[in-house]
Formats: C-alpha cells, sequence, structure tokens
C-alpha cells in the first residue's frame, strides 16, 4: 500500500504534515512550538521545562482540574516536553476524538492559564528533577558531555539549574510563553485514520488566526572547553567520549548511525564488569557519538 503523505503550509507560518493510514483506528498528533531551553534566559535557566509543565494547568475555558479530565475522557495518551529548539506536545487517541483534541490543544497553546499559584509546586517537582541527576551518573554525565561539546545555549539543559528555577516568577513564565509561542516555525503532524481535507479545515479555524513571527536566533557563546572529570565516590565509572559526525541531510547519516549503536547504543548490558567497578556506556545523542 502506497503511503498518503500531505503538506500544508499556512499563511501565518504554521505547517500541517498528515500521512493517512485508514487501515489503523488511532490518530496521532505532535505539535512542535519553537521556544525550547535553548532560550531561556540565562539567569533563569529552566524556565522552558518550568512552562511544559505549568502550561497544561488550565487552558481556554477549562481549570486544571476540568482540562485533565477532557484529555482522560478523549482516551489521549500524551506527553508534553522540552528540547533545545522546541517545545513538544505528543498525544494519541481514537481517530473520531482527534478533532476534540485538537480544540483542547489550541486552547493549551494559545490561551494556557499559567497560575501562579501552581508555579511553586512546578519548582518543586523541577528542583527534584535536578537532584535527582545525583543518583543517575549516567544522565549527569551526559549532561556535562554537551555542555563541553556545544557552546551555550546549544549546551543549555532542559532540567536548568537551581538558581536558575528558584528565580523563576509567574511575569518571566509568561513572557516566555507570550514570545516565543507563535506560528511561524511550528509544526503539526498528524498520522492515523484522518482524512486530509476537513483536517486542514479544522487546523485552519483553530490556528489561522494565530499571530506571531519565527523567535530570533540564537546568539551563541565561546567554544566550551574539550574536557572535565567529575568526582564522585560510586561504585562505577562513567566514561563518554563524543566525536563530530555527518548531519541528518548527509546522505551517510544513516551508516554514521548505525555505526554508532553498533560501537555503543546497543552495549549497556554488555560492559566489562570487573570486582565492584564498572564501566559505564551511554547511548550516542547526534550529532555526537558516545561511549
Amino acid at each position: 500500500m502506497a503511503q498518503e503523505l500531505f503538506q500544508h503550509a499556512f499563511p501565518n507560518g504554521l505547517t500541517l504534515l498528515a500521512e493517512r493510514m485508514p487501515h489503523v483506528r488511532s490518530a496521532a498528533m505532535y505539535f512542535l512550538v519553537p521556544g525550547g531551553c535553548g532560550y531561556d534566559p540565562p539567569k533563569q535557566l529552566g524556565l522552558a521545562g518550568a512552562l511544559a509543565d505549568l502550561i497544561t494547568r488550565g487552558a481556554g475555558e477549562r481549570d486544571s482540574r476540568e482540562l485533565t479530565l477532557a484529555l482522560d475522557n478523549l482516551g489521549l495518551d500524551r506527553s508534553e516536553s522540552v528540547g533545545i529548539h522546541h517545545f513538544r506536545f505528543w498525544g494519541t487517541t481514537l481517530a473520531r476524538n482527534l478533532p476534540a483534541a485538537l480544540r483542547i490543544y489550541a486552547d493549551i497553546l494559545r490561551l494556557p492559564h499559567l497560575p501562579d499559584d501552581e508555579l511553586e509546586s512546578v519548582q518543586a517537582l523541577a528542583l527534584q528533577d535536578i537532584k535527582g541527576l545525583e543518583d543517575e551518573p549516567g544522565s549527569r554525565v551526559m549532561v556535562e558531555l554537551r555542555r563541553h561539546l556545544y557552546p551555550r545555549p546549544l549546551s543549555n539543559d532542559h532540567r536548568g539549574t537551581v538558581e536558575g528555577i528558584q528565580a523563576l516568577t509567574p511575569e518571566s513564565i509568561r513572557a516566555h510563553h507570550a514570545r516565543y509561542f507563535r506560528p511561524s516555525g511550528s509544526i503539526l503532524a498528524v498520522a492515523g485514520n484522518v482524512e486530509w481535507a476537513p483536517l486542514v479545515d479544522l487546523v485552519g479555524a483553530l490556528f489561522g488566526d494565530w499571530e506571531g513571527g519565527p523567535p530570533e536566533p540564537f546568539e551563541l557563546g565561546p567554544p566550551p572547553p574539550k574536557r572535565a572529570h567529575l568526582s564522585k565516590e560510586l561504585e562505577q565509572t562513567q566514561i563518554t567520549v563524543a566525536y563530530p559526525s555527518v548531519p541528518v541531510p548527509d546522505p551517510d547519516y544513516y551508516a554514521a548511525l548505525g555505526a554508532s549503536n553498533v560501537l555503543s547504543g546497543g552495549m549497556g548490558r554488555g560492559c566489562l564488569r570487573r570486582s565492584a567497578r564498572r564501566r559505564g556506556c551511554a547511548t550516542p545523542s547526534a550529532p555526537a557519538t558516545s561511549r
């Protein structure tokens, strides 16, 4: 069966992608919105991650509880996360429930409440996440690797820092949303048992009057030092190595990805054990490879 792929660019810059899969009963949606943790203010690192948590605590005419119930009643399996460049919103449900889910997400993206009284609990969760790195040496060493591989802000971690999380205010959260949640550069991808023409009409009705241009490009800082050593009393040693690789459009990208997985990505359970000391094998993060 041939793939049915569609693409439409709205005048405001929002791109809609879809793959029609008539043999399934479900549908998945994936929003990418520019403004990820690479855009965090230097003194408020972790702001984007906090916003991703706060943004689903009430939107449009629904408070936090009503919004959660509305999403649950659709049987929506969902998640929100933050990358360097984008906020990511993912959800999957029965195909017949997709229009209702898109209407709710239009409120989440465009009309979030961002309640002041929820910020403290969001900060507490974020601080726990940062503290949790101390119990996950494999994750911590990968965070450190990124800091020594990329210049700021490309080296930002979505968790932020203790100082950055503590410096957050309701005003800074709202300002970040107003500045970066815009249609230009945003992408909505849908796959499942959907009809293309009605989908274009629905997305146009929900997002066609959304306004705002693309975010400004990053201002990169100086190259970071290439070596680092973290000292901690543990029964294991974590070692990571990174080096430049080919970009995604390169014809050799998948060959490089395969080589990376052969050398490191699939070796987590095969690491050499010697008494109480273990060498940790971390999975790669393109364009770097680690092992």
